[in-house]
């Protein structure tokens, strides 16, 4: 197919290439401007990607217990595990601000499934180096932002530092 041919020796189309990039995002993306249904999206969106690369024999499969912790001991992260994620859907029967109930359950599920194709992604050298160049250039592009707005004269709210006032 044309699509196919056009794509398949493409840098930014690269798996590593799209996951870093979104880490990237969340990191540069202001917090008003932001919402954890995107990271579920995109978490869910990557391991559903990883899955079907995975199955159609593209990607190395995943073997939990070569991953060592905290997946090595399966037997006991099952059932700390369900019991983790029976404590997460039951809170949401007990809340008495159920949107922010849904709101952290989102921030949760959102954290397991890409933590869950990071490592499955970083199977070699060269994927985690650009994982981490992804991650350096979010920091740095952040830390000279925040450099930028000292100069700008830009106030520091006193709560985010002081463990007083929170």
């Amino acid at each position: 197919s044309v699509i196919v041919r056009l794509v398949s020796g493409s840098v930014l189309l690269r798996f590593e290439v799209l996951l870093g990039g979104f880490v990237f995002l969340m990191f540069i993306v202001p917090h008003a401007y932001w919402s954890n249904s995107y990271a579920v999206l995109a978490a869910v969106g990557f391991f559903g990607l990883w899955f079907l690369t995975t199955s159609a024999g593209k990607r190395e499969k995943l073997y939990p217990k070569a991953l060592g912790l905290p997946f090595l001991p399966v037997r006991l992260m099952q059932g700390s595990g369900l019991l983790f994620v029976f404590a997460c859907v039951g809170s949401l029967i007990f809340t008495s601000a159920l949107s922010d109930s849904v709101r952290i359950l989102s921030f949760f599920i959102s954290a397991f499934l890409l933590c869950f194709v990071i490592t499955a992604d970083t199977t070699d050298e060269r994927r985690l180096r650009s994982l981490m160049a992804w991650i350096y250039a979010a920091v740095i592009l952040t830390s000279l932002y925040a450099i930028a707005q000292r100069f700008m004269g830009v106030e520091v709210s006193a709560s985010y530092t002081d463990l007083d006032l929170n």
